[in-house]
């Protein structure tokens, strides 16, 4: 009973005086706690734009200038146009190459006809005779090409007919598993602008799947 009312008869100056250091630790956690929420933005943010090193582009093998000066571009379905996958960075990185079931697939395309209609194009299903993890290696500031040609593909929709002007995009995606991991592949989702070409040669469309 003596030390609680000694505690009690405590001068409020000296109580006073306690309160400062504790302001001034509150203070200093909401700085810490600020700073920790800055950084994480900052991170989070530079997390959010590494895929910018990483770029994907449709080349078209045909192209030209229309009477007005305007630029189009054309794809043949039967016939090879290209994806350039880039690597802008500043390191060396993998990619799996596409002979093989864990890059086969990663290529896809968003086809959007005049109507503004998208459709989704995969490539057909396939089977391996051998098949293991195999990657390119491209170093900094090189690329490297993947041919494309869409009659190995899932068929283009009826929605698209011969010589439509249609919107193309290419989509870049690569899932993380324990292969990737360890040899060390590149992972995510690039995509390409959208591009605006012609396509030619769908008369040669399996008959199920040609405009009616």
């Amino acid at each position: 009973m003596s030390v609680l009312r000694y505690s009690a008869s405590l001068p409020q100056s000296w109580l006073a005086s306690l309160t400062v250091p504790v302001n001034k630790l509150c203070i200093m956690k909401i700085t810490l706690s600020k700073t920790i929420f800055v950084l994480c933005v900052l991170l989070l943010g530079a997390c959010l734009r590494a895929d910018d090193k990483i770029t994907v582009t449709i080349v078209p093998k045909g192209s030209s200038n229309a009477f007005d000066g305007a630029y189009f571009a054309s794809i043949n379905y039967d016939g090879d146009f290209y994806v350039v996958m880039s690597n802008k960075s500043q390191n060396p990185v993998r990619f799996w190459k596409d002979w093989c079931s864990w890059g086969y697939y990663n290529i896809t395309f968003d086809i959007k006809s005049g109507n503004g209609e998208v459709y989704h194009l995969k490539k057909k299903e396939t089977s391996w005779f051998k098949n293991f993890p195999d990657y390119y290696i491209v170093p900094p500031g090189s690329y490297f090409v993947i041919p494309v040609n869409f009659s190995r593909w899932e068929s283009i929709p009826d929605g698209i007919r011969n010589g439509d002007a249609v919107s193309l995009k290419a989509i870049y995606s690569t899932s993380s598993d324990k292969y990737s991991e360890e040899f060390k592949v590149w992972t995510g989702v690039v995509e390409s602008e959208w591009l605006r070409v012609n396509i030619y040669g769908l008369d040669s469309r399996p008959v199920s799947n040609k405009s009616k």
